[in-house]
C-alpha cells in the first residue's frame, strides 16, 4: 500500500473516532442540561443542540456529511 493510501486511511479512522467522541460528549451534555433543567433540555432536543457533529436537517453541511461523503469516494 502506498504511504498516501495509508495516511488517508489514518485521517479517516480518526475522524471517525472524532465523530463517536463527539456523539459522547453530545449525550453527557444532554445529561447535564437535563439535570438543570429539563424545560432548556426539550428545547435543545428538539432543535438539535446537542447532536454534535450531525445534523436532521439534509441541507446542514456537518462533519458526519463531510466523513461520509469523504469514505463514499474511496
Amino acid at each position: 500500500m502506498m504511504k498516501t493510501e495509508t495516511k488517508k486511511e489514518e485521517a479517516t479512522l480518526r475522524l471517525e473516532e472524532i465523530l463517536c467522541e463527539l456523539e459522547e460528549l453530545g449525550y453527557e451534555a444532554s445529561e447535564l442540561v437535563r439535570e438543570l433543567s429539563e424545560s432548556s433540555h426539550r428545547r435543545g432536543e428538539a432543535y438539535g443542540a446537542f447532536d454534535l457533529g450531525s445534523s436532521s436537517n439534509s441541507y446542514d453541511t456537518t462533519l458526519r456529511g463531510i466523513v461520509e461523503s469523504l469514505t463514499e469516494n474511496n
